[in-house]
């Protein structure tokens, strides 16, 4: 449910339920308007984080246990999703960080991922407490939240790619959006007046 609390807080706060692009504004903003408070994005971002961790993590291990394997096999597959899944997670959350967020990027991408992970590694240690201790080998008491939460600074690094990319594309992305409510025939007559500005522009550079 976690993962849903982004479209109903924003179909809250912009008056309509809306489950498709929820954060995307209803109606002509200026590039300012289309960011999204930072303190929303934390929590929005950290929210993500936290569902496609157990969600990612719930996957491999229903494979693993369909696979057979017991104990603290189980504890090693479940590491591969810290590896090799939330660096990805971490990777478009950044983008999404660096498309939408007003300011404190970093720190909201950061913030974002560490308390995503807290929260997941203390889902594990309090709600599940039995099988955290048998598949990792250790005791769910608050040395295995720091060790789960430092897992964190691994995949930082990629968030961080991510947003600079975010930062990159956040003017397309917002053209996106204002051309997404134009006819067709209006999107046309913009391309081709681009394509013609560029041609001019590569010319007079040739030249």
């Amino acid at each position: 449910m976690t993962i849903f609390q982004p479209p109903l807080h924003q179909s809250l706060v912009q008056g309509q339920l809306r489950l498709r692009r929820p954060t995307i504004p209803k109606g002509i903003v200026p590039l300012e308007g289309f960011t999204l408070h930072w303190y929303f994005m934390l929590i929005y971002a950290a929210s993500i984080v936290f569902a496609l961790n157990q969600f990612s993590g719930f996957m491999m291990g229903f494979i693993v246990g369909f696979a057979g394997v017991t104990g603290t096999g189980v504890g090693n597959a479940l590491a591969l999703v810290t590896v090799i899944v939330m660096p990805v997670v971490a990777y478009f959350v950044g983008v999404w960080i660096g498309v939408r967020c007003d300011k404190y990027g970093v720190l909201v991408l950061i913030g974002s991922l560490v308390l995503g992970r807290i929260l997941a590694v203390s889902a594990d240690v309090f709600l599940w407490p039995a099988a955290t201790a048998e598949v990792t080998g250790m005791l769910p008491d608050s040395s295995l939240l720091l060790w789960g939460s430092a897992w964190s600074i691994w995949f930082i690094p990629f968030g961080l790619i991510g947003l600079w990319r975010g930062h990159r594309v956040r003017r397309e992305r917002y053209l996106r959006y204002l051309i997404s409510h134009l006819p067709a025939d209006t999107r046309d007559t913009l391309v081709t007046m681009a394509y013609e500005e560029a041609q001019s522009l590569s010319a007079a550079n040739d030249s």
